[in-house]
């Protein structure tokens, strides 16, 4: 059988992954959570140390892997995670565009991580997938470097601040909020 990298070529330079935390089929051949003490997470924690915390800028995850089955991990992955992210002063992100805005019942997965993620990634289901409208969520500490003088956010596509689609996604999270 191919590998991932035989099929799709190798990972851009400079970016590491892990394995992802699947327990039906444990790639560490562990028996399963919580038996097996989450050497999924600690395999960050390895990685992170081998590649030097001072070269690894951030840690993506998405809760529920889509291409993986919709499969989650255990509910301490996350915070074992985070709090390795924490300890070693790695951004934590996750990616919630498959997962936000109630499609698992809570409004995002991620909401009673602890610690939080410092940055969500959202899209899809903002508008409940009538228009393309995405969003990027951040930590107030995050908000605080991109002011002042200089400190701008220099990012755009071809999609941003359509209105029709903004008014959509607010009334959207309204509907979400207060009518569930």
């Amino acid at each position: 059988m191919e590998s991932d990298d035989e099929k799709f070529g190798p990972l851009l330079p400079g970016f590491v992954q892990i394995e992802p935390p699947y327990c039906y089929r444990c790639p560490y051949e562990k028996s399963g959570y919580p038996e097996c003490d989450l050497p999924c997470a600690q395999a960050l924690d390895e990685r992170i140390r081998s590649e030097g915390p001072q070269t690894v800028a951030t840690f993506i995850l998405e809760p529920i892997m889509g291409a993986y089955g919709i499969t989650a991990p255990p509910e301490a992955y996350y915070r074992a995670v985070g709090e390795i992210c924490r300890k070693q002063g790695i951004l934590f992100i996750a990616d919630e565009v498959t997962t936000g805005f109630g499609r698992t019942v809570k409004l995002f997965v991620s909401e009673d991580w602890t610690p939080a993620p410092d940055i969500l990634c959202l899209s899809k289901a903002i508008s409940s997938g009538y228009l393309p409208l995405a969003a990027t969520l951040a930590t107030e500490a995050i908000y605080q470097r991109f002011l002042g003088e200089g400190n701008q956010f220099k990012h755009g596509s071809t999609a941003n601040g359509h209105p029709v689609c903004a008014a959509v996604g607010l009334r959207n999270i309204d509907i979400l909020v207060n009518e569930r």
